[in-house]
């Protein structure tokens, strides 16, 4: 679950010009949104993350507190999941909302708040309107929407409760990207690259690994069988070439 902390947000610089997905055996879905067949099989809970840099030589640096939620709302009068990505780093607060509907998940609205720039956009059938506030600048935004679409990358991380995950599978999406020089939509790609056994504090589980690419960047997810939660996560440091960030699920709530 770090997509946000690599790419300083998501809503304000995923700036990724190409995808480049593995290619292997196994099955590969273009169906809507990342292969999914039931949505309604996603369920609520809260999801608490240790993160941290991870060098060789040095002790592990933990860098922030991160939770991630799902529950039952409504948005447009209708039943929706609302989304949270809330992240803690050196006293900073930075909160990304989103909201889906139950039954589609279409994303409805996309709320975010950095410490130096915010985020409002508003999704129909048709279109993506809003706007991103950088300090005393706003740059609207008005697209035309290309469902199924991921509204932010976190999403694509929340969903893999619902993905068909089995040897070699594959999946693929599209995520909507909002930048200082891009607004627009980039492929995602999701690939089980095989089986492990994953230790956290909260025990010893078997887990499926996943790969989640955009562009030429991604993140290693272990996702836990019995739940298909994320229990870890790694991805590289921009700049560090031997040192990682890991993500370390403490704690969850159903």
């Amino acid at each position: 679950m770090l997509g946000s902390m690599i790419h300083r947000g998501a809503w304000v610089a995923l700036l990724v010009p190409s995808l480049a997905i593995a290619q292997g055996s196994g099955t590969t879905s273009t169906s809507p949104l990342l292969g999914i067949t039931d949505a309604g099989l996603l369920r609520p809970g809260r999801w608490t993350y240790d993160t941290r840099i991870v060098a060789p030589g040095t002790p592990p640096h933990r860098i922030s507190l991160r939770t991630v939620s799902v529950t039952p709302s409504m948005y447009a009068g209708a039943p929706a999941w609302l989304m949270v990505d809330a992240r803690q780093t050196r006293g900073v607060m930075v909160v990304d909302s989103l909201y889906v509907d139950r039954r589609t998940l279409a994303p409805g609205r996309h709320i975010a708040h950095g410490s130096d720039s915010d985020l409002d956009l508003r999704f129909t059938p048709d279109s993506i309107t809003g706007s991103v506030t950088s300090g005393a600048a706003v740059d609207h935004v008005a697209l035309a929407n290309e469902p199924p679409l991921l509204a932010a990358l976190f999403e694509a991380e929340v969903l893999t409760q619902l993905l068909p995950l089995s040897a070699g599978w594959q999946g693929t999406g599209k995520l909507l990207t909002i930048g200082p020089d891009q607004k627009g939509t980039v492929p995602v790609g999701i690939r089980v690259l095989g089986e492990d056994r994953a230790s956290i504090p909260g025990g010893s589980f078997d887990c499926w690994v996943v790969a989640l690419t955009i562009g030429s960047s991604g993140e290693r997810l272990w996702v836990r069988k019995s739940d298909r939660a994320v229990i870890r996560a790694t991805a590289p440091v921009l700049g560090m070439p031997d040192a990682s960030i890991e993500l370390i699920l403490a704690s969850s709530k159903p």
